[in-house]
């Protein structure tokens, strides 16, 4: 017999963390209609968010209160909004191109940066945010939607605290990839309240009685996993590039000290 285990503690961080996402989204859509640098970039030297990126947080922080609340309908057509704006920018990277709408979009309200693609990992973030909402909200395998909710939840967590702690020191690797457009600051804040918001979502559902510990444990030690291999692969998605500016600053140096070195014995 399945039954439903109250989780008031779980639904109301989720409640919280969609609202405060869905006021970062907000906010920031304020920012590009009224031209306001602090709102979309908060300082001068942050990235700024993209607008499709701004959309993408306010749909997700209402489908996080809808799948708190149990609406359905409302769940369903976020999870179809949030997977829309991260797939047209997975097409975007794959096919080289960009939307006619992201130029008058950024055309309407320029304050700082003017690059139009939303962040290649704040796309894959908004991917796995709507895989883990549709799962969510999908009928049956409680305990397989649950596994794939915290996994989801845990990778998300895990890309934005990367995003935040690059801000923090100052490594721009941590937050972009490659050549790539990089996450702004307040949508890494944005995507960490997701992540949190999906994994207190995990416990949710009602499962069988003979299972709950069982499943805590698995849901866990998923979202432990997946924010160990998403940390451990986004260091290196960072460190590496940072390596090679380190070798290539050594190799100058050198170069120049053998120079002044020949020049001084000449």
């Amino acid at each position: 017999m399945t039954v439903r285990i109250p989780k008031p503690t779980a639904t109301t961080c989720a409640s919280v963390a969609g609202v405060l996402v869905a006021l970062i989204g907000l906010l920031v859509l304020v920012g590009w209609a009224v031209g306001s640098p602090a709102l979309v970039q908060i300082l001068p030297q942050f990235v700024p968010m993209r607008v499709n990126t701004a959309l993408g947080l306010l749909v997700a922080g209402l489908g996080l209160i809808a799948a708190a609340r149990e609406r359905r309908a409302h769940l369903a057509v976020a999870v179809a909004a949030v997977l829309a704006i991260a797939l047209t920018t997975v097409v975007q990277y794959v096919v080289g191109f960009d939307y006619p709408w992201d130029g008058i979009a950024i055309a309407a309200a320029a304050p700082g940066p003017t690059a139009t693609r939303m962040a290649a990992n704040t796309a894959l973030c908004f991917l796995l945010t709507g895989i883990a909402l549709a799962a969510y909200a999908w009928r049956g395998a409680e305990a397989w939607r649950a596994t794939a909710v915290a996994i989801a939840g845990g990778l998300v967590l895990a890309a934005s605290f990367l995003a935040i702690c690059g801000y923090v020191a100052a490594l721009p690797h941590l937050y972009g990839w490659g050549h790539y457009t990089r996450m702004a600051l307040h949508t890494a804040i944005g995507l960490a309240l997701i992540g949190g918001g999906l994994i207190a979502l995990a416990g949710v559902r009602g499962v069988e009685r003979t299972s709950v510990r069982a499943l805590r444990r698995r849901i866990l030690a998923l979202a432990v996993a997946g924010v160990t291999a998403a940390a451990m692969v986004g260091s290196t998605l960072g460190i590496l590039p940072l390596s090679a500016e380190l070798q290539r600053a050594t190799r100058t140096r050198l170069a120049e000290h053998v120079a002044f070195k020949a020049h001084a014995l000449a």
